[in-house]
């Protein structure tokens, strides 16, 4: 389980423009590796022996931060989905962090998540690869005006990328995407 705000997107513009949102989403706390926990154990072990009130447990939960972008693909001439997602103290996840933490595990099978450079920022980002895009948007029925939308709720959640539901209540009138003051 997690808990994650609804940020709105905001414009992003570098040669091009782009949409950006970050979020914090609380999870459950990294686990050690074997090698790590026996080292943790030999440390318990001295630290008890000097002070055993230093023992210090070990958190149920921890925060990550995710920025996601929308940034459209002249190659595959569709939207992808780029993200970041790092600890609290800047340590940025592995690939397999990021399938233990971020995607639901009903998405492991069916999603290939690749490392790259950012086409825009030049950093690097994780992405969903956009290679099935096409093809999945050919098969709905919306309108031209939310491909966005409709596209964002199908890739979003696999990276912890909700859409609110009032992006699809028309009487609602609520705009969740800003554009950013230069």
């Amino acid at each position: 389980m997690y808990s994650e705000e609804s940020p709105e997107w905001t414009w992003e513009t570098l040669r091009y423009a782009y949409l950006r949102r970050s979020t914090v989403v609380v999870v459950a706390a990294r686990s050690l590796s074997l090698e790590e926990e026996e080292e943790e154990e030999e440390d318990k072990t001295v630290i008890e022996e000097l002070d055993p009130s230093a023992i210090i447990e070990a958190k149920e939960k921890e925060t990550i931060q995710l920025e996601h972008h929308i940034v459209y693909s002249t190659s595959y001439q569709v939207p992808v989905l780029y993200f970041k997602a790092y600890y609290q103290d800047a340590t940025p996840l592995s690939l397999q962090e990021i399938f233990q933490k971020i995607v639901p595990g009903i998405y492991h099978d069916q999603v290939m998540i690749s490392q790259t450079e950012h086409p825009l920022t030049g950093t690097p980002c994780w992405f969903i690869h956009p290679c099935d895009t096409q093809k999945l948007m050919n098969i709905i029925q919306f309108e031209s005006l939310d491909y966005i939308k409709t596209w964002l709720s199908f890739a979003g959640p696999i990276v912890r990328c909700q859409i609110p539901k009032e992006m699809f209540d028309v009487t609602s009138g609520k705009n969740t995407c800003t554009q950013q003051q230069p």
